[in-house]
């Protein structure tokens, strides 16, 4: 695959985040197109429906919302033992590039950025708990899960025990996973590493294959429209058989 060209004076990004991160690992050219050159595909039904459950969820722990939205309803136990636990809706943990907390509307410091649906931590017992709110398919997000982990240690430097777990409010169901400090600690090294190749790609090469067509396919697909009209920028998708 040829390398893609890419306009003169293109500013690439020097942050990164779990998004951002997958969508380049799956298709770099789709990351270069929508994360750097800003083509904008409308949004899907899927993902609004997902940002209104998550607001809902949040208000509901910040206790702007009486009564169980129907949406959570399944996960009614769980959230109401999140409320009298009071944890943490929507946290935003952004980090430098030296590793120091910094505030997330810092856009000249910020290297990675996180937003964690819901947290908790077990001051008596050093427990973390964090929770991710997943809407639509059952998907076991193991990186996702790994990431906030690894992330966990500079929010909670003596925590014992992170726990993270996916929250599937259609399916009711909850998928987690324990790690210690030191586990947390040697999946940094590892996610270091990866982010340094993300950011530092310049190639930005495209991989057509079954995720250009599934569900629905790639925004970014010629056959499909962007925001302001267009239709999407990328031909490649044509050579998926």
């Amino acid at each position: 695959m040829k390398r893609v060209r890419i306009p003169r004076g293109t500013k690439i990004p020097n942050f990164w985040s779990l998004s951002r991160y997958n969508k380049w690992r799956g298709c770099a050219y789709q990351y270069l197109l929508e994360s750097i050159l800003k083509y904008r595909a409308p949004p899907s039904r899927a993902m609004e429906r997902g940002i209104a459950i998550h607001s809902k969820f949040e208000h509901l722990l910040l206790g702007n919302v009486t009564g169980m939205p129907d949406e959570l309803s399944s996960l009614g136990k769980e959230i109401k033992n999140l409320l009298r636990a009071k944890a943490i809706p929507e946290a935003p943990w952004t980090l430098t590039e030296d590793l120091k907390k910094t505030h997330p509307k810092d856009w000249k410091g910020a290297w990675l950025r996180a937003k964690i649906d819901a947290h908790v931590y077990f001051e008596d017992d050093g427990e973390l708990l964090i929770v991710d709110l997943k809407t639509g398919r059952f998907n076991v997000a193991q990186a996702q899960m790994d990431l906030y982990a690894a992330m966990s240690q500079f929010y909670y430097p003596v925590v014992k025990n992170i726990r993270v777990e996916l929250w599937f409010s259609d399916q009711g169901e909850i998928h987690g996973g324990d790690y210690s400090l030191q586990e947390a600690k040697d999946l940094w090294k590892r996610w270091v590493k990866r982010a340094k190749d993300m950011l530092s790609d310049r190639k930005f090469i495209p991989s057509p294959g079954p995720a250009c067509k599934k569900y629905g396919g790639c925004p970014m697909r010629s056959d499909k429209k962007l925001v302001d009209g267009r239709p999407g920028p990328c031909e490649f998708w044509k050579k998926v058989k």
